[in-house]
């Protein structure tokens, strides 16, 4: 089903790479539906599809869309905290929800429609020289860029209290951080990661060998990793559906 789906992305440019994980675009260039399941990455974007833009918020459990025939998508992907920073406002509340972006900040939707349709393929330079202006005179807080930077390097393995302690600030200051700019507490944040790191795996080398990949990723047992999983996408690790996530 997944290969029917076109896909791309690229990268912006070095001076919003703090703020944009990437461009991305997406369509469906068959005349049936394609089914795409959709996973937490601990992004957040706004999107384009079919003339309507939204933003899509923190998503804290895996789904599956149903993308309509010749369906076209194009996609900005944000660390949280930069719309946190777009938006002046606190990310939580846009959490498992898609929220038209015109509601938001009309100015914005109206900017990102105008360079859509005017720009075309060069849309992405475009987005690259309207979101530089936009960040030039925005700073990210250091503390949550270096919390951030403890739990990818340790794939959502590092307690709060460990990053507490390495930062010398109280948990609870680390808390607060998070959910004004990421949308969750440092502990989901942690769980979300962990467990895109998993799939990103299991998407790539398929189920063989489950119980050493989870340990290798820092679940202390199967049992840890299959109440994880089957919160996040409501699937065991047995389930059938499982062919939908992993096209097995």
């Amino acid at each position: 089903m997944l290969q029917r789906i076109l896909a791309s992305y690229k990268e912006p440019s070095t001076e919003l790479r703090k703020y944009i994980k990437h461009y991305w675009t997406a369509s469906n260039p068959t005349d049936e539906a394609v089914e795409l399941p959709i996973v937490p990455d601990g992004s957040m974007d706004i999107i384009w599809l079919n003339g309507y833009i939204f933003l899509s918020g923190f998503m804290e459990e895996a789904t599956v869309i149903s993308i309509a025939p010749k369906d076209r998508f194009i996609g900005i992907q944000f660390h949280p905290y930069a719309l946190a920073l777009l938006l002046d406002c606190c990310v939580s509340e846009f959490n498992n929800k898609d929220v038209p972006l015109e509601a938001l900040n009309k100015v914005l939707e109206e900017d990102i429609r105008a360079i859509i349709e005017k720009k075309h393929s060069q849309h992405n330079d475009a987005f690259n020289h309207y979101f530089q202006r936009f960040f030039s005179d925005k700073s990210v807080d250091e503390l949550l860029l270096n919390t951030l930077e403890l739990l990818h390097a340790s794939h959502g393995n590092t307690l709060v209290s460990d990053c507490a302690k390495a930062l010398e600030v109280h948990p609870k200051k680390l808390e607060r951080l998070f959910i004004k700019n990421m949308g969750v507490s440092v502990k989901k944040y942690s769980k979300i990661i962990r467990f895109y790191d998993i799939h990103m795996v299991l998407e790539e080398e398929g189920l063989e060998n489950l119980t050493q990949k989870v340990l290798d990723k820092g679940y202390f047992d199967q049992a840890h990793f299959n109440r994880d999983f089957k919160k996040i996408t409501g699937l065991t690790p047995s389930s059938k559906l499982m062919s939908i996530l992993y096209n097995t």
